[in-house]
């Protein structure tokens, strides 16, 4: 496989799919994208994918947690409420891990909680919050904020 195809790997309730050719560097940054919504799931990770990034989607927060683990994450979006591991657990979790991939959470923005969940998320570590409905511009512009102009470490 080239450089310049992006590869978006779903999980079961997901299926797989690849992703049209994409030419640039976004291709070998890989996103996973936690939610146990399956439409919301998808979304993100078509959305992703159709920039060029490389997606990994898993249910819940255990399956991103054995992700993350396994190591190769870029970038971490995580619904802030799923099972067996919410996205906030996830995000004290990572705190303990030796690859610690910058994190960006979706609330799904119907109830006052919501911008507290944001919130707690932020002090968890979280660059950037969300709630839906998504706006395509601002979710994918703090996407590529971190991940192509963050500062060289």
């Amino acid at each position: 496989m080239s450089n310049n195809t992006a590869s978006l790997r779903m999980d079961a309730a997901g299926g797989r799919a690849e992703a049209a050719p994409v030419a640039d560097a976004r291709a070998t940054q890989t996103i996973l994208v936690a939610d146990d919504d399956v439409a919301h799931r998808k979304l993100v990770g078509e959305m992703l994918t159709g920039q060029g990034y490389s997606v990994v989607l898993a249910w819940d927060g255990e399956e991103a947690l054995a992700h993350l683990e396994a190591g190769g994450v870029d970038l971490l979006v995580a619904a802030v409420s799923m099972p067996k591991i919410s996205g906030l657990e996830l995000l004290g979790v990572m705190r303990g891990l030796n690859a610690k991939p910058q994190a960006v959470v979706i609330a799904a923005g119907m109830t006052e909680m919501d911008e507290i969940y944001l919130k707690a998320a932020e002090a968890l570590g979280a660059a950037h919050g969300h709630t839906w409905p998504l706006t395509p511009s601002v979710f994918l512009g703090s996407i590529s904020d971190l991940l192509e102009h963050r500062p060289a470490s």
